[in-house]
């Protein structure tokens, strides 16, 4: 196990594999048959310095050889998704109170309207937060050792 992944080789993959796949475990195959795994799993990622074959059976090919960079690799799509999943949550909660106030829904009870004018800068501002929080990602740091 390298990273929470799974490495297998040619000898014993094509016998672990149906296991796996009820397991839900992340596997690097190693070797020259590798290619034809990539076409059966999800998603496949292939080393760069690997078989050229292999590289156009991935969905993701990695530059270095290291293979250190597929828990990296996996480590970085899962801060993708949960980056997603928290900008969907704050522009539902953003537009589920905005769109009412600017709406006029709240007036008879509140007295609360929203200007049209502040109501266009408050859909900017949700848009500058929602790049702001992608933007994050940059400075993502792997939990993987280098």
């Amino acid at each position: 196990m390298i990273g929470g992944l799974l490495v297998l080789c040619d000898v014993t993959a094509s016998l672990i594999i149906l296991k796996l796949e009820r397991a839900a475990l992340g596997v690097a195959f190693l070797g020259m048959a590798a290619e034809a795994f990539l076409l059966a799993v999800i998603i496949g990622l292939a080393i760069g310095t690997g078989a050229d074959i292999a590289k156009e059976g991935a969905d993701v090919v990695l530059m270095r050889s290291d293979l250190m960079d597929v828990a990296r690799a996996i480590e970085l799509s899962r801060a993708t998704i949960r980056n997603i999943k928290q900008d969907l949550f704050w522009a539902l909660f953003y537009n589920g109170i905005g769109i009412p106030l600017a709406a006029g829904v709240f007036f008879p009870l509140t007295g609360w309207q929203l200007s049209p004018i502040f109501g266009a800068a408050a859909m900017s501002l949700s848009s500058v937060c929602v790049v702001t929080n992608a933007l994050r990602l940059r400075t993502f740091k792997p939990k993987v050792a280098k």
